[in-house]
Order: C-alpha cells, then sequence, then structure tokens
C-alpha cells in the first residue's frame, strides 16, 4: 500500500471520533496536496502565525505538535531520506480547547494587520467548526502519523512542542503596570479561585477559564528546587489535586476523580518535555470539567428545572426550599414547584435531601469526621433527622455506610 492509501486509511480511523484535514507540503513550504475545505485560508493561518516556519527549524525525528495562542495545534511530521527531507505531513488543524478569543481584525498574532474584516469572519467562522481534541487522542494521531511516515513506533514523551507564542511584545512600562509581581498571591489565590469554581460548576463556557489574565497567573511555575522541569511537574501535581477536590464538591465521584487524576500525574512524571506537561495539565482541567459538566446536564430538563437543579448541587449544605429557589432563580414558587416534579419525578424538597445525602457519602468516604459533625455540616437540623434521611435514601444507617466502604 502507497503512503498516501495509509495516509487516507488513518484519516478515516480519525473521522470517526474527530474532524483532522492532512496536508502535504514541499520543504520550501509548497502546499502540495490538501483534504480541506478551507484550504487557503487555513494555509495561511498557519504561515502567518509562525507555525510552518518553527516546523522547519525545529521538527527533529519524533512528531512536532504546533501550537498558537488562541489553543489552535497542528501536528507535523517530517519524511526524510539520506539525511534529506522530501516533505512535511501534518494533520490539523484542532483545538485543545473551546476556551479560545475570536482573531480581531488587527489581531498582532496573525502578523496580519490589514486583513480584510470578511476574510478575517471567515476564518472565525472556520475555528468555530474545528474539532476538540484532548492530549490522549492527538498525541496518538501524531505517533501514528509517525509511524506511517517513517516506519518508526516512538514514545509519547518523544514528542515534540511548540511553545504557544506571546500574542504582542508590550512596552516596559505597560509590563510593569500590568503584570503581577511574583510574590502577589493574592492575585493567584484569586485566579485559582475562580478556575476551581468553573469545575465544581461543569462550566464549559466559563469566562474564567477562557481568561488569559486569570490562567497567566495560574501558570507561573514556582521555585521549590531550582529544577525548571521539575518545579513544572510538583506545580502541576499540586493543581491537579486541587482540581480534584473541586471536582469532587461539585458532584463527580471520588472512585472517578482520582483515578482521572492519577493517570494524568503519572503521565506529568513520565514526560521530560516542559510544554506536553502543560499541555497534560491543561488537558486535565478541561477533561473535569466536562465530566462534571455530564453529570449536571439533563437534555430533558428545561431550563428553569435544569438552574433549578445546578443551584441546589452547588448550596445543598445551606438553608434550602422552594421559597429560597424561586426567589433566587426568578422563577414563580408554584410554577418552578410544579414544573419540578414533572420533570424529575420528585419534590423539590426531596431532591435537596438527596444531594445531601450525596454529600454526606462523600464525607464518609473521604473524611474522619463523626457524624455529628456531617449531619451539621451538610444542613440537617439534628442527628435523628439526618439519620432516618440518610436510611431512606441509601438503605443504611450512615455508621453501616462508612464500615462497608473501610471494609471494601
Amino acid at each position: 500500500m502507497e503512503l498516501q492509501d495509509k495516509i487516507a486509511f488513518l484519516l478515516d480511523l480519525i473521522h470517526c471520533s474527530h474532524h483532522m484535514d492532512y496536508w502535504k507540503y514541499a520543504p520550501d513550504g509548497v502546499l502540495i496536496r490538501s483534504t480541506s475545505n478551507a484550504e487557503h485560508m487555513l494555509d495561511v493561518l498557519i504561515k502567518k502565525t509562525g507555525c510552518f516556519e518553527y516546523l522547519q527549524r525545529n521538527i527533529g525525528n519524533a512528531p512536532l505538535i504546533l501550537a498558537t495562542q488562541r489553543d489552535i495545534r497542528w501536528i507535523g511530521v517530517k519524511e526524510e531520506r539520506d539525511g534529506e527531507i522530501l516533505f512535511y505531513h501534518i494533520l490539523g488543524p484542532f483545538l485543545i480547547s473551546r476556551f479560545q478569543e475570536p482573531v480581531g481584525e488587527a489581531d498582532v498574532h496573525l502578523k496580519n494587520k490589514n486583513a480584510p474584516k470578511l476574510w478575517i469572519e471567515r476564518l472565525n467562522e472556520c475555528l468555530a467548526l474545528l474539532s476538540v481534541i484532548p492530549i490522549q487522542s492527538y498525541t496518538q494521531y501524531a505517533i501514528m502519523l509517525h509511524k506511517l511516515v517513517n516506519g518508526e513506533l516512538v514514545s509519547e514523551a518523544s514528542i515534540n512542542h511548540q511553545p504557544p507564542p506571546v500574542t504582542m511584545r508590550l512596552p516596559e512600562s505597560v509590563k510593569e503596570k500590568n503584570t503581577p509581581k511574583i510574590k502577589d498571591r493574592m492575585h493567584i489565590y484569586m485566579a485559582e479561585r475562580s478556575l476551581l469554581q468553573a469545575v465544581r460548576e461543569g462550566d464549559e463556557d466559563s469566562a474564567a477559564a477562557a481568561s488569559l489574565q486569570t490562567r497567566k497567573y495560574v501558570d507561573r511555575v514556582r521555585e521549590y528546587t531550582g529544577n525548571p522541569l521539575l518545579d513544572l511537574k510538583i506545580g502541576c501535581t499540586t493543581f491537579i489535586a486541587v482540581c480534584i477536590r473541586a471536582a469532587i464538591e461539585g458532584g463527580l465521584s471520588p472512585s472517578v476523580a482520582y483515578p482521572l487524576g492519577d493517570r494524568y500525574i503519572r503521565k506529568i512524571y513520565q514526560s521530560n518535555n516542559q510544554e506536553h506537561i502543560s499541555e497534560l495539565r491543561n488537558s486535565m482541567y478541561h477533561d473535569l470539567i466536562a465530566h462534571v459538566h455530564a453529570l449536571r446536564v439533563n437534555p430533558s430538563f428545561s431550563k428553569a428545572v435544569q438552574s433549578c437543579c445546578d443551584y441546589i448541587q452547588l448550596h445543598s449544605t445551606e438553608p434550602l426550599n422552594i421559597d429560597v429557589l424561586a426567589k433566587r432563580l426568578g422563577y414563580a414558587k408554584y410554577y418552578l414547584s410544579a414544573l419540578f416534579k414533572k420533570e424529575t419525578g420528585c419534590s423539590v424538597g426531596d431532591y435537596i435531601k438527596i444531594a445531601r445525602i450525596e454529600r454526606a457519602k462523600v464525607l464518609l468516604n473521604n473524611t474522619d469526621l463523626n457524624v455529628e459533625d456531617i449531619w451539621a455540616e451538610i444542613g440537617f437540623s439534628s442527628r435523628s433527622v439526618f439519620g432516618k434521611a440518610f436510611h431512606s435514601v441509601v438503605g443504611m444507617t450512615p455508621r453501616e455506610f462508612r464500615d462497608q466502604n473501610i471494609r471494601l
């Protein structure tokens, strides 16, 4: 089978899960082949962002992930014979998250200040259609492409990553005003809090997650050991740990959250590439948000009922009843109560009780708090009321539940 037939077969396999275009370039940058419907526009994009130039200067004997500031990526592999580069084979573009900002008319990053407004609009429409591909998938696609082109199987850790370029160079006077000092830990704390809130809420469209300013604070690596690579691994591990806790608080089962985080941590410590490690951390963040989001969204619920469920999940330990929910969410009490019962099959009061019991189960499984502390923590009026509610939902007492899970 010829190489192009093999690549076409690979594309067919990829298209079972994600859309991905293929590009074949001569060493001087002349486009030889493409499967894209927006061939000219995306050819301009990869060159104007400097990604193709980076590929020419930095491609080694392993796949290279090309990057822009806007979470856009390409996979690049070179075809070489007798030390001479014959072609560059590229898959993409694709997104690593939906948290990207639209391209502006005078976007410095595109190095194309005179781009027509209509061209910019069409580019944004094109980018909105790109697949969001997690790092576990696109690194495998890179390994497969390299294997087809060069007949060599490489490891995920050997894949190189282009550092996302800085969008513009600020004057020193502006930089001093807008860039916080390393020791300004309150800014870091506030940035982390907004990012973790997006995890708790499963908010895939969160402005906090999209904010480059917020991500800039969190991306800053503190010096622990004097070894930048090890410092990054420690920082990422810490960030994963707090994200897991936020996801559990958002309703994700610890039996799902902890193994998910462990997988990312193992990959981080296996890698010696700083860009790859940063990609893994970002992928973990989006992955946890997606898991919590999936728990919270029921396509059969109306907006009013879904909003009600979301609020109960996030505020289950606070004083809650139909009056509080109706006032908070802006609906008439009787309308919201009847609609909730119709769509969920249970009353608002029962749903609140179940949400609190689920929170109690997490605390019983993962803390040393005694039952007295737990019933007060999650909003029950007394131990006896908590015990009856717990038994009605779970079928055993809180102590029996804890003993059973300790034995497991």
